[in-house]
């Protein structure tokens, strides 16, 4: 049945339109976005070096994500733009990385997670 298959789909984001370099620097963490510059939900510092180069990484994706008792989450999709380190193998020197940060009423947390 069709309906109960559409039941099951997620909805993940509707492309929008480009943003300018103002827009990507002023847009907030609530907004979610493939690219740019990393909007942080706090003042907390998130490591964004390449383990294996210590370059830079790259912001992939950044996705807000509330969670239900209020408190605010963006997930932060980061990968070294570097070919010897994308080639790399995964494990702790991965560069790839997916950054938590959760804010609720007053204090931020980020969590790591490779």
């Amino acid at each position: 049945d069709a309906r109960a298959a559409h039941s099951r789909m997620a909805y993940v984001a509707e492309c929008d339109a480009p943003m300018t370099a103002e827009e990507d620097a002023t847009c907030g963490f609530y907004t979610n976005k493939i690219g740019g510059r990393m909007n942080a939900l706090s003042r907390h510092r998130v490591r964004t070096a390449c383990p294996r180069c210590r370059a830079p990484r790259t912001l992939i994706v950044q996705a807000y994500c509330p969670v239900t008792d209020g408190a605010d989450r963006v997930l932060y999709v980061l990968a070294c733009p570097r070919p010897a380190c994308a080639r790399a193998a995964s494990g702790l020197n991965s560069p790839w990385s997916v950054v938590r940060c959760v804010r609720t009423e007053d204090k931020a947390t980020a969590a790591a997670a490779t």
